[in-house]
This record gives C-alpha cells, structure tokens and sequence, in this order.
C-alpha cells in the first residue's frame, strides 16, 4: 500500500513500511508498462492484465484500456 510508505505508526502493528523496489532493464521488445495499486492486482493476475491492455495496444488504443481500469 503506497499510503503505508514511511509510516512508523502503523509499523507498530505489523504494516511494511519500506517500498519493495525493483530494478528491470526495459528493451526494444517491451511494449508498455502497467502501474497498479493493490486495488487491481488483488482482483486479477498479472496475465490477465496484459492480455486485456494488449488487445488495446494492438488496436492502437491505449486511453480506453485505461479508462477500463479507472
């Protein structure tokens, strides 16, 4: 939960308040990144995610797949 970041009261109760950071190399066969709370990756897995944001960026039509997930 990004709100827990620094958050050395709710700590005290067993909340990670450090950031997980990763570090990856993006390259020419990348398509796109998806940034996402909680709130999405709770509900559905990481390849379901791509596969709907891909039919958009086939279609050349990004702003609607992010309208889906607003």
């Amino acid at each position: 939960m990004s709100k827990s970041i620094g958050d050395f009261i709710a700590k005290k109760v067993g909340v990670i308040n450090k950031p997980e950071i990763l570090y990856i190399i993006i390259n020419d066969n990348d398509k796109f990144m998806i940034l996402a709370s909680d709130d999405l990756w709770e509900f559905i897995s990481n390849e379901d995610v791509r596969d709907i944001i891909n039919k958009y960026y086939k279609n050349f039509n990004l702003k609607d797949a992010i309208i889906r997930f607003n």
